[in-house]
């Protein structure tokens, strides 16, 4: 028994994937004819009007990482109230990071 083929590998920061995409133009008898395409990960055997293509995918790990961070600021108790703006910190972190983030603002437990 042979061993099993290899479509992919991780090199440093990255994930490498070899694989084919097979494009069919459909039914040249049908007026409204419609192309299918199909991606496999090894050589695919084609029909007549197939043609495949050799794709190269290089994808970072860190888009398969799901990044958590969390911040926990107290504040001591104020003589005036205060007013937080979740979606205005959510907002400027954005700007700051490029990226989406859930705030919250929650009160904290009181410790005895």
């Amino acid at each position: 028994m042979s061993a099993p083929a290899r479509f992919g590998h991780i090199d440093g920061n990255a994930l490498n994937i070899d694989c084919w995409l097979t494009i069919h133009p459909g039914d040249s008898r049908n007026w409204n004819r419609r192309p299918s395409v199909k991606l496999t990960a090894g050589e695919p055997a084609l029909s007549r009007g197939e043609r495949a293509i050799n794709v190269r995918l290089t994808l970072p790990l860190a888009l398969f990482e799901a990044p958590s961070i969390v911040a926990r600021i107290n504040v001591a108790e104020p003589t005036a109230p205060v007013t937080i703006d979740a979606s205005a910190v959510a907002d400027a972190v954005k700007s700051a990071i490029g990226m989406d983030v859930d705030v919250r603002v929650a009160n904290p437990e009181i410790e005895p």
